[in-house]
């Protein structure tokens, strides 16, 4: 099960994030936005920031505390939006996407 949440920033951009709550299982996500008054369909234009923190950034340790590493930084990269988008959701992760929509 995958989980959105949106905000439109004061700078135009939109953030999206994104929880996929499944812990083994990665989930590929499509993203569109529909204009409620002319139901015009809009997505996320070129260099969309995604930074990605799963399980694998967040290992437990082995002692019984099970400390986690907090060290480990989130994954950070640039996606390509635009209708045929997709982007994929490592298992057990947070993702948040941030960018401008395309233009019309």
């Amino acid at each position: 099960m995958v989980t959105a949440y949106a905000l439109l920033g004061p700078d135009g951009q939109w953030s999206i994030m994104l929880v996929n709550k499944d812990y083994d299982n990665r989930r590929e996500v499509h993203l569109s936005f529909v204009d409620s008054d002319t139901g015009d369909e809009r997505f996320l234009g070129d260099n969309v920031a995604m930074v990605t923190f799963g399980k694998d950034q967040y290992p437990e340790h082995s002692d019984s505390a099970k400390k986690a590493d907090r060290d480990i930084a989130a994954l950070e990269s640039v996606a390509t939006g635009g209708a045929g988008a997709s982007y994929i959701l490592p298992p057990a992760s947070i993702t948040v996407l941030r960018g401008h929509l395309q233009d019309k």
